[in-house]
């Protein structure tokens, strides 16, 4: 099964090809071999990474993109920015990218409020008030690339989204 909303890039494999074309990948937040502990372990490869860019690379974790890990980022507090070691807690927020994965697996769009009107915290709320605070939300596009020696096409800005009173940076 996959779920995807926006999707920027889709690549069909034939079955025979996928083991070879898959192997780099972290585990799948979707799969029913899912590794929580293997993701935080992936993660925490790279610790002065931002946790966007972690979060972003497939190598890490496979499934998430950015309205999960905007919004994964936002119900934890954490700025995009953060160096995944400040992360102050990385299963947590590995945790948390699967439950909202696994809940919206069926729904028709992407919900991580619980309420159909708002549905989604941060992502794509840009300079409209917080839900939670009413500061206005931040968007910035980030060069992103699924980390050390990625081609040129891997590269790419993608925009995260934070409230900036909700999600500080620490430091």
């Amino acid at each position: 099964m996959a779920v995807g909303f926006s999707l920027g890039i889709v690549e069909l494999l034939a079955t025979a090809d996928e083991p070879a074309r898959l192997e780099h990948l972290g585990p799948d937040l979707l799969g029913s071999d899912w590794d929580p502990q293997e993701a935080v372990r992936r993660l925490s490869i790279e610790p002065s990474r931002p946790i966007w860019s972690a979060l972003l690379d497939q190598r890490s974790l496979a499934g998430l993109g950015t309205i999960y890990a905007a919004e994964t980022c936002f119900l934890l507090g954490v700025h995009p920015r953060c160096p995944v070691s400040d992360v102050p807690d990385l299963a947590r927020l590995v945790n948390r990218a699967q439950q909202l994965l696994d809940f919206n697996k069926t729904q028709g769009s992407a919900i991580t409020t619980g309420d159909l009107r708002e549905p989604l915290w941060v992502y794509r709320r840009d300079r409209r008030p917080c839900l939670r605070c009413r500061a206005p939300i931040v968007a910035q596009s980030f060069d992103t690339a699924d980390g050390p020696g990625a081609k040129p096409r891997e590269q790419r800005a993608r925009a995260a989204y934070w409230c900036p009173r909700c999600q500080p940076l620490p430091g």
